[in-house]
C-alpha cells in the first residue's frame, strides 16, 4: 500500500474515532435522573446507525406509547450493545434520545427490566452483551423479561437460535406486528407466550393531493424483487410518459410528499407494508401482491389494487393504470375500499389497548405445551 493509502486509512479511522467520542459526549450530557430513580426499566433495542423503515418507526412508536402507559418507568431506546451508536434519528419526526445500553447499566438500579429485541438479532444479541451487562441483567432479586419483537415472521429465527437468551431469564415472550401470524400456531411454534401489538405510525400533516393534482409518477419500494425489472420494463414500454422513482435516501417528510404527488406506489416487499398502506394517508393508490404470510384474510384479494402474483401485475398493471387516468371516481373508489378494509385491522385505540394488555401480562396466546 502506498504512503497515501496508509495516510487515508489512518485519517478515516481517526475521523471515525473522533465522531464516536463526540456522540458519546453528547449522550453523556443526557439528564439521567429518570434512569437513576427508576424501579422499572423498559429498553427498546434498535440498530446502531440512523435509518428509516417501517420496522424502525414502529419501534419508536412502541417506545413512545410504552412510556405514556408506564409513567413510573424509565422507557428508553438503546442501540444494540457495542461501540457504534448515535444521538437522534433525524429521518422522521420524533422526540427520542438514543442511549447506549452501558449507560443504563451504569446509572439504573431497577427491580424490573423489560428488554424489547427485534427478531432479526434475537439469535445473536446474547453474544453482544458484555459480562458486566449480563451481570446487570441477572442481578439477584431483579425481574427480567425479554420480549422478541416479531415484526416479520420471515425474519424470526427458530427457537434453537435464540436459546442463549434463556441463560438470562426464563421469562421470554414475543409480540407480533401482523394479524396474519398472531395466532396459536405461531405461539406453539416458538414455545413462548405471544401477544399481538399491531402497528401505529403517526403521519401528522401528511400532504394530500387530489386526483387532478397527481403527477405521472409511479413510485417503487426499494425492496429487492426478481420481478421488479420486468415490471419496470413493461411500464416504460406501455406508459412512456410516466416517470418511475424508487424510494431511496429520503426523510419521511420527503417520502410522504413524493407519494402524495405519485399516481400510485408499488410494494415489492412484504405486501401488507408501508408502501402499500402509506399512500392512503395522502390520497394515492398503493399497489401490492397478495402474500399469505402477511395479509390476514382473503378479503384483500378482492381489492383491485392487489394482484395475485407479480406475473399478473406485470401483465395487467400498465392497462389498469391507463384505465384509471381518466376515471377519477374509480381511482377514489379503490382508495376508499382499501381504507375500509384496513380500518377493520388498524386503529390507534386498539394499538394502545394491546400495548396496555402486554404490560399487564394479559397476553393473546400461551403455548399449549411447555418447551424445554
Amino acid at each position: 500500500m502506498s504512503i497515501f493509502g496508509r495516510y487515508f486509512r489512518k485519517t478515516k479511522a481517526l475521523a471515525k474515532k473522533i465522531k464516536t467520542k463526540s456522540v458519546y459526549f453528547r449522550q453523556d450530557l443526557y439528564d439521567k435522573k429518570t434512569l437513576k430513580n427508576c424501579k422499572k426499566l423498559i429498553v427498546f433495542f434498535i440498530p446502531q446507525k440512523e435509518e428509516i423503515n417501517g420496522g424502525i418507526m414502529s419501534i419508536f412508536s412502541l417506545c413512545k406509547y410504552s412510556r405514556i402507559i408506564n409513567p413510573d418507568a424509565a422507557t428508553i431506546l438503546c442501540t444494540f450493545p457495542g461501540a457504534a451508536t448515535y444521538v437522534k434519528n433525524r429521518l422522521f419526526q420524533n422526540d427520542e434520545k438514543i442511549w447506549r445500553f452501558d449507560q443504563a447499566v451504569a446509572y439504573a438500579n431497577p427491580d424490573e427490566i423489560i428488554l424489547h429485541i427485534p427478531e432479526f438479532v434475537s439469535g445473536v444479541i446474547y453474544s453482544w452483551f458484555s459480562e458486566e451487562q449480563k451481570s446487570f441483567l441477572k442481578a439477584p432479586n431483579r425481574k427480567l423479561q425479554i420480549n422478541i419483537l416479531n415484526q416479520n415472521i420471515l425474519l424470526m429465527p427458530e427457537r434453537k437460535f435464540f436459546k442463549d437468551l434463556f441463560l438470562l431469564t426464563k421469562n421470554i415472550t414475543q409480540t407480533t406486528a401482523h394479524d396474519s401470524y398472531a395466532n396459536q400456531n405461531t405461539c406453539d411454534q416458538f414455545g413462548i407466550p405471544l401477544h399481538h401489538f399491531s402497528v401505529f405510525i403517526e403521519k401528522k400533516h401528511s400532504p394530500r393531493r387530489t386526483f387532478k393534482q397527481k403527477e405521472k409518477i409511479i413510485v417503487f419500494s426499494p425492496d429487492e424483487n426478481c420481478y421488479k425489472e420486468k415490471i419496470e420494463k413493461r411500464i416504460r414500454e406501455e406508459l412512456k410518459n410516466f416517470k418511475i422513482i424508487t424510494v431511496k435516501n429520503l426523510t419521511f417528510k420527503k417520502y410522504l410528499d413524493l407519494i402524495s404527488r405519485a399516481f400510485c406506489v408499488i410494494s415489492f416487499g412484504e405486501g401488507l407494508d408501508g408502501y402499500f398502506c402509506d399512500p392512503l394517508a395522502v390520497e394515492s393508490i398503493g399497489i401490492s401482491v397478495y402474500n399469505p404470510d402477511f395479509f390476514p384474510s382473503d378479503d384483500f384479494k378482492n381489492l383491485k389494487n392487489v394482484y395475485s402474483s407479480y406475473e399478473e401485475m406485470a401483465e395487467k398493471l400498465p392497462n389498469d393504470i391507463r384505465n384509471l387516468l381518466n376515471n377519477e371516481d374509480e381511482y377514489n373508489l379503490i382508495i376508499e375500499k382499501h381504507k375500509e378494509i384496513l380500518s377493520k385491522l388498524y386503529s390507534f385505540e386498539s394499538f394502545l389497548n394491546n400495548l396496555r394488555k402486554f404490560y399487564k401480562k394479559e397476553y393473546s396466546f400461551f403455548p399449549k405445551e411447555s418447551v424445554h
